[in-house]
């Protein structure tokens, strides 16, 4: 038999079976690859998606956490912001809502000894305002405030904390036992600024509009309060709104993209604010000095004798007194004032006398208020606001021109600041200079001019006097005499827009031209203030009505400068602005200011 096996079959794929074989293995492997891309697409989406959602509920919890322990719920932060600390990485404030920068949520927080979640923690006071670090009752002194921020920018979700400038020393705590807990934080950690930390990333890939957040009533509500997130409303409307609300609601959206897939995330909380410190470091009443020879509250509608500190740092007077025996002496206490409640240098402000007419009074170093010209029948402290000795600001000295020199000491040389609610303040007293009418006594730097010039009445050699204040950042000689002229005012800058005006009554109008348009507007601290020249009212009348949140809780009797003279101007509590006496030539309203209570 043939032996089939001598010579063997050569082993593999012939040409056709490789043809056969090779689009079915190449399909094969496709299939894998195909397989394990997208298993490898699933994981990294998959992943993607955990991360994402896990750093919004991250980003959830902390802010509900910092909601849960605030002290309020603002419209805009309500500490001044110092350089890069602002949402362009300068000095520009943060809103709750933004039609350009978006939504953020801004608390005023409490500042602690260690973080706030610690059982051992304390809130840190303001020391000596009026209570001395140690006493027992220093929790009675107003608490040391930040702000926290939540803010979107490049698509990232932030936290930024603000602090005031002297926030490392102004507590109890003090330098010599350690820092508070809370550091300002920036974008960038810039050496010799503010900046003690980096902003927290919190999540990216949010959009602007991802972040959200509605404001309630109270936890029950199922209606967001519409005014407090509504960007075509001034700040302080918002922030009234604000006040009104316990509750926060809290919205995340994210979206980002992992192996060609989208992965989108959502979270959100509701959190009670307990809402209870808006005003920071104010205090929460008014208080009384203890007053001395002979002085005593003149009573009736008027208000007793007292002073309160805002939270920017602003003291405030007011009362209606008289001398229930005797004459004055020039020079005489009044009463004294706390430590915390002082000006760094003796002020001079002119105020209200009987019968109508122009006071001196000042206020010192060591907290005494001393009248230095009156009339024992009644004398006004209206119209006495100052910033503290110790207030989170930073004055600069301006240059006196023409002939005005500092008059020296114990009195302030000429100096502005800011506060953080953009009001410009000015403090000094000069003497020898050129009065002629517009004769520049010192020039402000850019972004410190008022919209419109201002006239504002300020103490003359005793007398009644005033300053005028152009839109060329000069502070100019209205006449009168150079024995020594107060630089004392207040006025907000060219920037500041949340003016209402104001419906004149009783045949007043304004008066025309570039100067100030009749308005009034209240800063988060409580401070209303007014500006507008008007003219041809009848005196004795009202001029006109402010609105419920911008009056006093009783009459305040102020002054202002009619057609180049003093004139007294009383507000009531039901929001007459009242022409007592002056000339309706002219008749000015700036640097009218006041704490409304009511």
């Amino acid at each position: 038999m043939p032996n089939h096996n001598k010579y063997p079959r050569n082993s593999g794929f012939s040409l056709i079976e490789m043809l056969v074989v090779a689009p079915i293995v190449i399909l094969m492997i496709g299939i894998f690859v195909s397989a394990i891309v997208a298993m490898t697409g699933d994981v990294l989406s998959t992943r993607s998606a955990n991360s994402l959602s896990y750093n919004i509920q991250d980003a959830l919890d902390r802010i509900g956490a910092d909601i849960k322990l605030s002290g309020g719920l603002l419209a805009t932060n309500n500490i001044i912001l110092s350089s890069p600390q602002g949402f362009n990485n300068d000095t520009t404030n943060f809103k709750n809502v933004d039609a350009t920068n978006g939504t953020m949520l801004i608390l005023n927080s409490y500042t602690t000894t260690s973080n706030p979640l610690n059982s051992t923690q304390n809130i840190l006071y303001m020391s000596n305002q009026p209570n001395p670090c140690g006493s027992a009752q220093i929790n009675q002194n107003p608490p040391v405030m930040f702000n926290t921020v939540y803010f979107v920018k490049n698509n990232t979700l932030w936290r930024r904390v603000i602090a005031p400038s002297n926030y490392a020393t102004v507590g109890c705590l003090g330098a010599s036992v350690g820092m508070p807990w809370q550091q300002p934080s920036c974008a960038t950690v810039v050496a010799g600024t503010i900046c003690k930390t980096l902003d927290q990333r919190l999540v990216d890939n949010v959009a602007t509009n991802g972040f959200i957040v509605s404001y309630y009533t109270n936890n029950n509500s199922t209606v967001p309060n519409a005014t407090a997130s509504d960007n075509t409303k001034s700040n302080s409307v918002r922030q009234s709104a604000l006040q009104t609300s316990s509750t926060v609601s809290v919205t995340i959206n994210a979206t980002a993209t992992a192996a060609g897939r989208t992965a989108t995330q959502t979270g959100t909380i509701r959190e009670i604010s307990p809402n209870n410190n808006i005003n920071s470091t104010a205090d929460t009443m008014w208080s009384s000095f203890n007053m001395q020879n002979s002085w005593v509250d003149h009573g009736g509608e008027y208000f007793q004798n007292g002073y309160r500190r805002t939270k920017d740092g602003v003291v405030v007077l007011h009362g209606l007194l008289r001398r229930s025996s005797g004459s004055i002496v020039s020079g005489e206490i009044i009463g004294t004032l706390p430590v915390g409640y002082r000006p760094s240098e003796q002020l001079i402000f002119q105020t209200s006398t009987n019968p109508n007419a122009a006071s001196r009074v000042d206020v010192c170093t060591d907290g005494t208020v001393r009248v230095l010209s009156g009339d024992p029948g009644w004398l006004s402290l209206d119209g006495i606001k100052f910033l503290s000795s110790d207030a989170p600001v930073v004055f600069t000295n301006l240059t006196p021109q023409n002939n005005w020199v500092p008059y020296g000491s114990p009195f302030s040389a000429p100096a502005y600041a800011i506060d953080a609610d953009g009001r410009v303040h000015v403090k000094g007293l000069v003497k020898n200079g050129v009065v002629t009418d517009g004769t520049p006594i010192v020039t402000l730097p850019v972004g410190y001019q008022p919209l419109e010039y201002n006239h504002i009445a300020v103490d003359n050699t005793g007398a009644s006097g005033f300053i005028g204040v152009d839109t060329n950042k000069n502070i100019v000689a209205k006449g009168g005499a150079n024995g020594y002229l107060s630089l004392q005012s207040i006025f907000y800058t060219s920037s500041y827009t949340d003016w209402h005006g104001m419906t004149l009554q009783n045949g007043w109008v304004y008066y025309g031209s570039s100067l100030t348009t009749p308005a009034y507007t209240k800063a988060t601290d409580g401070l209303v203030s007014l500006k507008g020249l008007i003219k041809t009212g009848t005196v004795g009348t009202t001029i006109t009505t402010l609105p419920a949140g911008y009056r006093p809780a009783q009459r305040i009797l102020y002054h202002s400068v009619s057609s180049g003279v003093y004139y007294r101007l009383d507000i009531n509590s039901n929001g007459d602005v009242i022409c007592v006496s002056g000339n309706n030539g002219w008749m000015s309203l700036d640097g009218v200011v006041f704490y409304a209570d009511n």
